[in-house]
């Protein structure tokens, strides 16, 4: 298999880490402005060659994957139009899939529409990630004009991602993600904007910043320009429902400002129960458990795993608000593996769900 790549950042830089871990054997091209990384990519082996330029280098590859701001795809995806024959798929991760997907159709190439539903507050291929897109959702983005041979095809490289491949009308796709995506990245950037305006001299505000503060403006720490970008792109959507936070927060504000207890509780208990759903609907290969914050636990819980045969392909581990305990999160290879651990660390005693 033959793999280009255009943008060797967090999400391109991601899917050649991911590709090279699961077959070595898959040849990797890479295009992007920073040399630096394309170099440090090429010396770890993570890609097989390299250009600064969309060019005749891209010819007979099996895929590429154009992972730039959508405000270039576009352009970047016209440059591939003389290039590439029948045999390449060419796909886009942009976060928005309206105006890309219209016009990459009427191009003179195979294309189909993607996006992973995951990233990092951090860009950059300096945090590339091989387990990225592990049971992530990949969507792909589908128009009457969608062949089942396209579908095919970029869900056998999107299994080599470890992710899962769903598909989505595109006229449903730039909605959904307005609403679980780019309204709490927006969100997030304007509460840090209002602490950053009400901070005085004292910095009391950014030293008591703790847990849930953290915790809901974390997504801040986001690239500037790709979130210009999509803002730009997805603009009729992200307007549309900004007003429909707009209502919702004027609601709750009637109900502080009248001291309405009953219709608060009820608008606080309506989130919560639409908002615990969702945990609910959990990653079929995560275990969730409580970790005390001291020397040991951690690699205790890894080694009893490893001597178990157990590999853990991922985790991620968020301080509790007293910093006394974490909440640590493990994901395996699959759900047969992680009933197993679950079985095993239930016997040893650590499991505090």
């Amino acid at each position: 298999m033959k793999v280009g790549i255009i943008g060797l950042g967090l999400m391109g830089g991601s899917i050649a880490k991911g590709l090279k871990l699961k077959n070595n054997n898959i040849e990797i091209l890479a295009y992007d402005t920073n040399i630096s990384d394309l170099e440090i990519a090429k010396k770890e082996k993570i890609i097989d060659s390299y250009t600064t330029s969309v060019d005749n280098s891209f010819k007979g590859l099996d895929y590429i994957f154009i992972c730039v701001p959508v405000k270039y795809t576009i352009d970047i995806a016209k440059s591939l139009e003389n290039i590439v024959d029948d045999n390449t798929l060419i796909t886009d991760i942009g976060s928005t899939k309206s105006t890309i997907v219209s016009t990459l159709e009427t191009f003179n190439f195979n294309y189909i529409g993607t996006h992973p539903m995951v990233g990092k507050e951090k860009s950059g291929f300096i945090y590339a990630d091989s387990h990225l897109y592990d049971n992530s959702y990949f969507l792909i983005t589908t128009t009457p004009k969608t062949s089942t041979k396209n579908i095919e095809k970029i869900k056998e490289v999107i299994s080599l991602l470890n992710a899962k491949p769903l598909l989505i009308p595109l006229e449903k796709h730039d909605f959904a993600v307005s609403v679980i995506s780019h309204i709490p990245h927006i969100i997030a950037y304007s509460l840090v904007n209002m602490t950053k305006n009400l901070e005085d001299e004292n910095n009391y505000l950014k030293t008591l910043a703790a847990g849930g503060f953290k915790d809901i403006t974390r997504i801040a720490s986001s690239s500037a320009q790709m979130w210009n970008s999509v803002c730009i792109e997805n603009n009729e959507q992200i307007l549309n429902t900004l007003e429909e936070f707009k209502k919702s927060l004027s609601t709750i504000e009637n109900y502080i400002r009248q001291k309405d207890e009953s219709k608060m509780i009820d608008f606080f208990c309506e989130a919560k129960q639409f908002r615990d759903s969702v945990d609910n609907v959990k990653k079929a290969n995560e275990i969730c458990t409580k970790i005390e914050n001291t020397p040991g636990q951690l690699k205790n819980i890894i080694s009893i795993l490893a001597d178990n045969g157990l590999n853990i392909i991922n985790l991620s581990i968020q301080d509790d608000i007293d910093e006394k305990h974490g909440t640590l999160k493990l994901y395996f290879e699959n759900v047969e593996k992680k009933e197993k651990a679950l079985e095993i660390l239930t016997k040893h005693g650590i499991l505090n769900l």
